[in-house]
């Protein structure tokens, strides 16, 4: 598992990791010692994401954190990078996030307590969202949240417009 989230974050945030690699060992480590809490949060949805995740989410983001440290020495830390990390190993509760989808939502700070807001924020988005959305297909709600942020706020392909 370590392995292929290894090589997934290699390509999809070569940016950070083409100055130093993360430590593979510790990304191991990081996954079996979690991997219990893990296991449980892989089978929800955002719309399961309330207050008593709060201090689960903290602890595997900070895990996640220092087990992905990269860059020179091995370092520099990544937010983007345990949060890529951390929706691979739960993929419909934990959200995707870069820096321009971080500032648009006002968390630019990006820290274990941004990431608990920036979840909360994807969860009261899902509940308002939910009803409003075709016949379920094959793409969870929180997949179609992160498709949306990353095609308005990453790439600048969709307009929004201000009210």
């Amino acid at each position: 598992m370590a392995d292929g989230i290894g090589l997934l974050l290699e390509s999809w945030h070569n940016v950070f990791y083409r100055f130093g690699p993360y430590d593979p060992e510790s990304l191991r480590a990081c996954i079996e010692e979690n991997m219990e809490v893990l296991t449980g949060l892989r089978q929800r949805t955002i719309q399961s994401f309330g207050a008593e995740d709060e201090p689960v989410v903290r602890r595997l983001f900070v895990d996640f954190t220092i087990a992905l440290k990269g860059g020179k020495n091995r370092k520099q830390e990544s937010p983007v990078a345990t949060a890529k990390a951390l929706h691979l190993l739960a993929p419909t509760l934990l959200p995707l996030w870069d820096n321009a989808i971080a500032s648009a939502y006002g968390q630019s700070a990006m820290s274990a307590h941004n990431y608990i807001a920036f979840c909360s924020q994807m969860w009261r988005m899902a509940e308002a969202l939910e009803a409003y959305l075709p016949n379920p297909d094959d793409r969870p709600v929180l997949k179609r949240l992160d498709e949306f942020n990353y095609a308005a706020y990453t790439q600048g392909w969709v307009r929004l417009a201000s009210t």
